[in-house]
């Protein structure tokens, strides 16, 4: 069963599921993949169940988390999940706030100069690449090897059944939605290398509530890959249009009129939290642009125990953190939310 095109959701539905999942027991590093694994078999959420761990990888201490899901339904569907911050590691923070600096996108097919992303984007980036997780090895029972994400894949690309193609989510909220951006962009260059035929891998980005990753350039690239027809690629940006983040890092100059209430000593407020990264982008020369695809989602419900007008840059941050929610995305796109 093939992708949809364009926006669908029931694979929205089950992707931002999979990408609020992906918090399970953030703090309790050791407990992660238990935890995970058992909110996946839960039949009550999107996922219905269906939907199998089959790769996990983190950081040494949990900063990073990527893990692979199979649908169990489905001959040859698989959806890797990035995971978003968690503000008790470092390394988080840094791949959300450092973007005052870029670097170049290092695997362009050709190579272009002229593609930048940001700093921490390329930190997080290099931090997942080399995670392995062990799998079992389908022609040697009892015998699990430590693989990389891309070997997973080439893996499974191998053992499709003829006449079916190879398809993946990459998924994820937040900076998970950030690292979804750059990491499906990495295995779609990776994935057009390959000698598949007559088979073919379709890849499908859906992120929710993800920042900005690089620059106009960056964001053409992306919007314009693949060059092999082997490799089909669909995204779609998914945000609440009164959410801050996706608001971050091109239209910070806009957060006064994305939907929060605020008096006028609010929007005060409000310019001068966005002021010193405006002013930062301004010093370093460093812009940024969305990629396309956008599916904006209105929020017109107030937010519960949130001042209504905001006045103070902490009532601000009372509705920033509703609105970003996971949970509340959950709530937007009609599915159920996660319990506590």
């Amino acid at each position: 069963m093939a992708f949809a095109n364009g926006y669908d959701s029931t694979e929205a539905g089950v992707c931002i599921t999979l990408s609020a999942m992906a918090y399970v027991s953030s703090n309790n590093g050791p407990g992660i993949k238990e935890a995970l694994v058992n909110v996946l078999a839960d039949p009550q959420y999107a996922t219905q169940g269906n939907w199998k761990l089959v790769w996990f990888g983190a950081t040494p201490h949990f900063g990073n988390l990527v893990f692979v899901v199979k649908d169990m339904t489905k001959p040859a569907r698989f959806a890797i999940v990035n995971r978003g911050t968690v503000w008790q590691h470092l390394e988080d923070v840094v791949e959300d706030m450092a973007i005052f600096h870029t670097k170049t996108w290092p695997t362009a097919q050709p190579p272009n100069p002229n593609l930048q992303i940001a700093l921490g984007t390329y930190f997080g980036l290099q931090q997942i690449l080399p995670l392995t997780s062990s799998v079992s090895n389908m022609s040697l029972a009892g015998v699990a090897v430590p693989i990389t994400l891309i070997h997973f894949l080439m893996l499974q690309a191998m053992c499709v059944d003829k006449g079916d193609d190879l398809e993946v989510f990459i998924t994820g909220h937040s900076l998970g939605g950030t690292l979804a951006t750059v990491l499906g962009t990495w295995l779609v260059e990776q994935a057009s290398g390959w000698d598949m035929r007559p088979k073919k891998i379709s890849f499908k980005t859906y992120t929710f509530a993800a920042p900005t990753v690089g620059n106009q350039a960056f964001a053409d690239y992306y919007d314009n890959l693949p060059a092999n027809p082997q490799v089909a690629v669909q995204a779609v940006r998914v945000y609440n249009e009164s959410d801050v983040l996706p608001h971050c890092f091109n239209q910070l100059d806009q957060l006064t009129n994305i939907g929060i209430p605020l008096t006028e000593l609010g929007k005060i407020a409000v310019k001068a939290l966005a002021a010193p990264f405006i002013l930062g982008m301004d010093a370093t020369h460093v812009s940024y642009a969305d990629v396309d695809n956008a599916h904006p989602i209105p929020n017109p419900t107030p937010a519960p125990g949130c001042a209504n007008p905001v006045s103070r840059i902490e009532e601000f941050f009372c509705w920033l953190g509703y609105e970003h929610s996971s949970n509340t995305y959950l709530q937007l796109l009609g599915v159920p939310v996660l319990k506590s």
